[in-house]
């Protein structure tokens, strides 16, 4: 699943390990001057 907030990018994703599955989420922060995006885990 992938959402758009404000300045924010989230993209939500299950993880499949052995069986059980575990939530997992990037959040993407887009700068506003030079381009770069900030990563958080």
């Amino acid at each position: 699943m992938q959402v758009d907030y404000r300045e924010f990018h989230i993209d939500a994703s299950p993880l499949n390990e052995g069986g059980r599955y575990y939530g997992r989420a990037k959040i993407y922060r887009r700068a506003l001057v030079d381009g770069d995006a900030e990563v958080f885990g």
